[in-house]
């Protein structure tokens, strides 16, 4: 059963999103990072940042363990606590979908996208 993060009837303490954005510059692209948070550890993320890498520095026995990953990645929950990640395929030009492949394989239920660039004076929360 997915997890519903505004279900009424039940109250999910200490579990949050956190989702980043970097607008698109001269030569960057569009940078997304969306985070689930349990009490107070990234228990799951999945960061689209095709300009950046990632250093594993945990994940003892894992495929990618003490090496460098390229920009898109998803990070997982390893006995050594936060911070292994590993390489995914994502359509960067589609965040609305890299949005809903998180929800998927954080087993968050189904949330609207907003993209933060539409001129939107606010977000309802």
């Amino acid at each position: 059963m997915a997890v519903q993060l505004d279900q009424e009837a039940e109250v999910r303490e200490q579990f949050f999103v956190e989702c980043q954005w970097r607008k698109r510059g001269n030569k960057v692209p569009e940078h997304w990072v969306f985070n689930l948070i349990y009490q107070g550890n990234r228990i799951y993320a999945l960061h689209a940042q095709p300009t950046s890498k990632h250093s594993n520095q945990v994940g003892r026995g894992r495929s990618y363990f003490e090496m460098e990953i390229d920009g898109v990645h998803e990070h997982v929950w390893v006995e050594e606590g936060d911070g292994y990640a590993e390489p995914i395929q994502v359509p960067l030009d589609q965040p609305e979908v890299i949005w809903k492949i998180f929800l998927k394989r954080a087993n968050i239920g189904e949330h609207d996208f907003f993209h933060p660039d539409d001129n939107q004076p606010e977000l309802e929360l």
